[in-house]
């Protein structure tokens, strides 16, 4: 069984609030807060790669790995609060979008339900444009990705760890360096191809599995030194770093993408009970909020989008963004408690099942 670690929601705590942020578009001066907030995504797919390698090699290990339970569990996961969200947020959108608004939210809503988002907006704006803090479901091309990643990746690491374990690594790690060269030589001239497309992502998702080869409990007890307690800060701030100053006229993803995806690997690898920056993040409210930042990252942009609508204005005062971070995260908690805890229960199965 994977042991829980409440750093990781703590992790999750700082990826989501850096996205809120940079989708706010909140200044001060002549400069945005967290400007290269938009790295959250990336601290989250190295954490994606992680916990889903962890948990196909545990039961690949254990002899009880099964596919149609792997991918039960991804969809009781997945699919609840996101169906939960789409209900709301479409039936707002009929009351509150122009007809024409009302038929391009239509086509991405279509492409959000059978998780084909990223290339929807990839033959739309530039992520950057501001026409994207009006899009409901911008937000969504990330489980686009992650959903393609879970179908393919499941059957590829099954196979590589069933007919050559000695080298798997060597393999992921293959894997890994060709879609990160893939993305790097792209970036320049298509710079939407490789932000949105799941063959330039990869490398961030499969970064997250190269690290589950590595045993943490074998390697603390090994050398176990003071020294140690300075990388989990280190990762942290590597992230933080780039969410504060890199902005997204920088090429990425690209090599400048292994500041925060390197931090987050560090600070998952080295981060333990009763050093600084762990304890922080392990305290109650970051994990509370990364309890719930699957349901928060799903609702904050169309709260967002309809606040900017209501109020007629396409940049938030800061009364305003705590209005709606605030409804965020009610309807974030709300969405945890009544769907995502109860599905994440096995029982009921085919009860869940009908009504998904």
């Amino acid at each position: 069984m994977q042991q829980y670690r409440k750093e990781i929601d703590g992790l999750r705590c700082l990826a989501v609030i850096a996205v809120l942020l940079y989708h706010a578009k909140l200044s001060f001066g002549n400069s945005y807060l967290f400007k290269g907030g938009f790295f959250g995504v990336d601290v989250f797919f190295v954490l994606s790669g992680y916990l889903i390698t962890t948990i196909i090699k545990n039961a690949i290990d254990n002899n009880n790995f099964s596919f149609a339970d792997f991918y039960w569990r991804r969809a009781r996961r997945i699919l609840p609060a996101l169906f939960f969200i789409l209900f709301f947020v479409s039936a707002a959108a009929y009351f509150l979008l122009l007809p024409h608004e009302l038929i391009k939210y239509a086509e991405s809503l279509k492409s959000t339900i059978y998780f084909g988002s990223n290339h929807y907006f990839y033959n739309e704006d530039s992520y950057i444009s501001d026409s994207n803090m009006f899009k409901l479901l911008i937000h969504t091309w990330t489980l686009s990705v992650e959903w393609q990643f879970y179908m393919l990746y499941p059957v590829i690491f099954w196979f590589i760890y069933r007919f050559f374990p000695n080298r798997a690594l060597s393999i992921i790690v293959v894997l890994f360096g060709a879609s990160l060269q893939y993305c790097h030589h792209i970036v320049p001239n298509y710079p939407d191809m490789a932000f949105y497309l799941f063959p330039s992502r990869a490398w961030e998702l499969l970064l997250g599995g190269i690290l589950v080869f590595f045993n943490r409990e074998k390697f603390f007890a090994k050398n176990d030194t003071p020294l140690l307690n300075i990388l989990p800060l280190l990762g942290i701030y590597l992230i933080i770093y780039s969410m504060l100053f890199i902005d997204d006229k920088s090429l990425h993803p690209s090599l400048i993408t292994l500041i925060p995806t390197i931090g987050a690997s560090i600070y998952i690898m080295f981060a333990r009970k009763g050093e600084l920056i762990t304890d922080i993040l392990s305290s109650k409210n970051p994990v509370f909020i990364g309890v719930i930042s699957y349901s928060l990252y799903l609702w904050h942009q169309p709260v967002f989008v309809f606040l900017r609508i209501i109020k007629n204005r396409q940049y938030m005062k800061n009364e305003h963004f705590l209005l709606a971070l605030l409804l965020s995260i009610m309807l974030a908690f709300i969405t945890y408690l009544i769907i995502e805890k109860p599905f994440r229960s096995s029982k009921n199965k085919k009860l869940k099942i009908f009504i998904i």
